[in-house]
């Protein structure tokens, strides 16, 4: 009986220890994604808030999700990475192909390139889906059509939501939204960003899903070419 007692006690203690971290845990993910929200330019908030949300249960689940894509799994099969990025190879495609597009993207937004891979070891499952996100995030804006302002953004965030059921993009675009229904002089941009929104979730619902196609393979495949094939409008 008193074994039986103590025990009772022990899974007391435990679940109210484990219900702590969650409630400072979720507390610390809303700080980050204050300061994210504050400071959109900020890249390491945003990576902050995102490596909070991918230890949680939404995390996971998306985890789960994305490996359930036989695209993502035969690439992890395949220990499948894209090449380096050819600057010169690219502008050298014809301009209709996916590569042009893409190259002509980079260099009117002024980015190298070699930042968007990140070179750190992918160890398992999950580091592989971060770095295929990471990746593709600037080709899907390519393959959309979405700009880099914060509404194109967002815009993006609504079709990954669909894609990939990123919990991240839920906390972006439910900040972003607050934000804006605080401020009367935004609500111009609150009726384009909806309408992004909106755009972009149904795009992202209805087209396959783009990371997990080795789009890298066929930089010179033409765009239109490409957005048929992954059911994109």
């Amino acid at each position: 009986m008193q074994k039986q007692v103590l025990k009772r006690k022990y899974l007391r203690v435990h679940l109210m220890l484990f219900n702590l971290n969650l409630r400072i845990e979720a507390l610390l993910m809303l700080t980050r994604l204050e300061m994210t929200l504050k400071h959109p330019e900020n890249f390491e908030a945003v990576v902050a808030v995102a490596e909070g949300i991918q230890r949680s249960a939404l995390g996971k689940h998306m985890m789960k999700y994305m490996l359930s894509q036989s695209g993502i799994k035969e690439m992890i099969q395949d220990k499948w990475r894209p090449a380096p990025i050819d600057l010169n190879y690219l502008e050298k495609l014809p301009k209709e192909s996916l590569g042009f597009h893409y190259v002509s993207a980079l260099k009117a937004q002024g980015v190298d390139p070699n930042k968007l891979f990140d070179h750190k070891s992918i160890d398992d499952d999950k580091d592989f889906i971060l770095h295929r996100l990471k990746e593709t995030h600037d080709i899907i804006h390519v393959l959309t059509g979405f700009g880099t302002d914060e509404i194109g953004e967002l815009g993006i965030q609504a079709f990954q939501l669909a894609q990939t059921r990123s919990p991240l993009a839920l906390l972006l675009i439910f900040g972003v939204i607050l934000k804006m229904l605080q401020d009367d002089d935004e609500f111009f941009d609150f009726v384009k960003l909806m309408h992004a929104l909106s755009r972009g979730f149904e795009a992202g619902a209805t087209a396959k899903c783009v990371s997990s196609f080795r789009l890298e393979e066929a930089w010179e495949k033409p765009l239109n070419d490409w957005k048929a094939e992954l059911s994109l409008p």
